[in-house]
């Protein structure tokens, strides 16, 4: 007898240093530092004025990326330590930061569904398996979800996602540890997903459970331009299922995304810290999620504090697995809980006029259910809540 649930998977999405847990050929960032500059300078102007940028005797100094977000603009490269301390004292640049290696952290009812379905569609929040939910299902909406990949050919997911942009440039398209095909179906599938029509555009930073905050400020940036130039704010939402120490650089993109009308939802950290200590979760305008329990505590790993938005269920979760076609797997963790929220999102985009991320955050949390978690630890008391009135 063939079983759904094929593994158990526990995860601390927390990013580490290089040295500690990869080998240089998963991701290289020796001497890559992320550069953010003051809002709306010109790229190429500034990098015109960085002398050593165009002395092809410095081999070493060159830019491998460029962001360009609302007002948001910077760049990243391998560096060498004179030209770090060039641009420090440039009058274009806010920050210098060193990279980092980042890691992955009518109504309708759906009978046998994952407690975490069941809890978002109940007032009361408990544990139980059946799913209630408008028919629209997200029907129309697009969901980015930058993380590892999504296997496509997932029966859960098939015929709804399109591989967007592959921010690891010698890595395969493709979800290698089944993270980012978790959170997708969390988000949109059809058996363990919230918003079940909705459509899904991959976008992988990470590989192997890791990758460079360079790259997930690239694939951040993509999604954020492609949202805009096909004018899908009221229909879309970024799911940033990472967290790791303060990345001003990644915090400063999603600041700006938001005065564009883009929403993102990010996980709040697996640290059991303060949230306004970790990125994207400190970032403002980001809706930060923490992880509830099956008992209606928060999860003793999750990240807390006033910078937390709302609440959703975040341990063993039941999603969709990279291995095969029809895998499962349970994993916990505040990426799950962030993966909810973002197909609550979209479920919500679907069925209201939410034209921004102003005014999506605002329904979130006018619409989730106070006073029902335990040891909130000072984070706002609110559990996401699909409103169907149960």
């Amino acid at each position: 007898m063939s079983l759904l649930i094929t593994t158990l998977i526990i995860r601390i999405l927390w990013f580490v240093s290089f040295a500690s847990c990869y080998s240089r050929s998963l991701v290289d960032i020796s001497n890559r530092y992320v550069v953010t500059l003051r809002p709306n300078t010109i790229i190429a102007e500034h990098l015109a004025s960085v002398g050593r940028l165009n002395d092809d005797s410095y081999a070493f100094d060159r830019v491998s990326h460029n962001f360009t977000l609302g007002d948001f603009r910077g760049y990243a490269g391998h560096f060498s330590e004179t030209l770090v301390a060039e641009l420090k004292k440039h009058p274009d640049v806010i920050t210098v930061e060193k990279d980092r290696v980042w890691q992955l952290q009518g109504l309708e009812r759906q009978r046998r569904s994952p407690w975490g379905l069941h809890s978002i569609s109940h007032r009361g929040g408990k544990t139980g398996c059946t799913y209630l939910y408008e028919s629209s299902a997200g029907s129309g909406t697009y969901g980015y979800v930058v993380d590892g990949g999504i296997r496509a050919t997932h029966v859960d997911l098939v015929g709804r996602v399109t591989m967007g942009y592959n921010a690891v440039k010698d890595r395969p398209f493709k979800d290698t540890d089944g993270h980012g095909t978790h959170v997708a179906s969390l988000m949109c599938g059809t058996l363990f997903g919230v918003a079940k029509k909705c459509n899904l555009i991959a976008v992988k930073v990470t590989d192997a459970g890791g990758g460079s905050g360079a790259a997930v400020v690239d694939g951040y940036t993509w999604a954020f331009n492609d949202i805009v130039s096909k004018s899908r704010q009221a229909k879309a939402v970024i799911n940033v299922s990472i967290s790791g120490h303060s990345f001003p650089a990644l915090d400063a993109a999603i600041a700006a995304a938001y005065k564009q009308g883009v929403s993102t939802v990010v996980a709040a950290g697996n640290a059991n810290i303060d949230a306004r200590t970790v990125s994207p979760a400190s970032a403002k305008g980001a809706i930060a999620v923490a992880a509830m329990n099956t008992r209606r505590g928060r999860a003793k790993t999750s990240n807390y504090g006033a910078d937390v938005a709302v609440f959703a269920p975040g341990t063993w979760v039941l999603g969709a697995d990279s291995s095969t076609d029809g895998a499962g797997a349970l994993r916990s963790g505040t990426s799950m809980a962030a993966a909810y929220v973002s197909g609550l999102v979209l479920y919500f985009k679907g069925i209201n006029d939410l034209k921004d991320a102003a005014v999506t955050r605002e329904y979130l949390i006018k619409t989730a259910v106070q006073g029902l978690v335990k040891n909130t630890a000072g984070s706002p008391n609110l559990l996401a809540y699909n409103g169907c009135g149960k």
